[in-house]
This record gives structure tokens, C-alpha cells and sequence, in this order.
């Protein structure tokens, strides 16, 4: 009768052990993260990738703000600048860089701009629209094509994450 809660405590330990010891390591994580970003800014015309890149002491790197872009300027490239295969790459940068979670909650949080431009602040006739997806700037600080260190920014509405 004790041997059930023992071989089941063990076998606990063991499938701890085993699912912790399979973790990506942190190196590949980061390989993964360069690879996607140099993806992305190789599928950029040369005029947005000089937008999108900074060097590391750029003061834009500590430049942030959760305000509406109308009332904080922001550098890098937008998502309304982009093309539906360059929004998928820079997604796609964002999803090697969060976890599935993370990923979850900052679409999120950009696709509730979104609603709350077509419900609620729909821009008046010839102004231009202070919320949605299209305003979040995706910049990068360093070069990810080189062996240095480099950075990502993505800075929207309600949302400012350095990485």
C-alpha cells in the first residue's frame, strides 16, 4: 500500500527532471532570434532597413512611450509601412523572441488598438487615426548580420517591449 505513493512521487521527480532537462538552450533561442531578425530586415527595401537600425547607444533605445503616436514620436518602421509579407516576418521575429504567451498577450494588446479604432476613435475626415495595429514601430539597435550584440524594440499604444 506505501509503494503507490512513492513509485508515484518518483515517477513526479523523474518527469520534472526530464521535461526541465529539454529546454532550448539559450544560445539556440538567441540563434533563432538573429536568424528571424535578419529575415526580416532582408525582406525591407534598403530605405526601411536604414529606418529600422540604430546602433546600440541610440538614444532611441531608452525612447519609449505607451501614448498614442500622435502624441509620442516614434522611429523605426511601422506595420503600416510594411507589406503583408514583411508583417509576417516581423511577426514572425516576435514569436522567436516570446514565449507563446508573451506573443499572445502583445497581439493582443495590438489588435485591441485595432477595435478601439473602428468602435471607438474613428478619426475625423482627413486626420489621421491615433490607434491600431499599423502604428507599432519595430526597430533594432546593433546589426543581427553581425556577431555582436543587438536588440529589438517593438513600441505601440499600450505597449513598449525591449528585447
Amino acid at each position: 500500500m506505501r509503494t503507490f505513493p512513492i513509485l508515484l512521487l518518483f515517477a513526479l521527480i523523474v518527469g520534472f527532471v526530464q521535461a526541465t532537462s529539454r529546454s532550448i538552450p539559450v544560445f539556440s533561442v538567441e540563434a533563432q532570434a538573429r536568424t528571424a531578425a535578419v529575415a526580416w530586415l532582408d525582406s525591407l527595401p534598403d530605405v526601411l532597413q536604414e529606418q529600422a537600425l540604430f546602433a546600440m547607444d541610440d538614444p532611441e533605445r531608452r525612447s519609449w512611450s505607451n501614448l498614442p503616436h500622435l502624441m509620442f514620436a516614434r522611429k523605426g518602421v511601422a506595420f503600416g509601412e510594411m507589406s503583408d509579407a514583411q508583417r509576417r516576418a516581423a511577426h514572425a521575429l516576435l514569436r522567436t523572441v516570446l514565449s507563446s504567451g508573451g506573443y499572445l498577450q502583445v497581439t493582443g494588446i495590438m489588435r485591441g488598438d485595432d477595435i478601439l479604432m473602428e468602435g471607438f476613435a474613428k478619426p475625423e475626415k482627413g486626420s489621421l487615426p491615433m490607434y491600431g495595429h499599423d502604428y507599432y514601430w519595430v526597430g533594432l539597435f546593433g546589426d543581427p548580420r553581425g556577431k555582436g550584440a543587438w536588440g529589438l524594440q517593438l513600441d505601440g499604444h499600450h505597449l513598449a517591449l525591449n528585447v
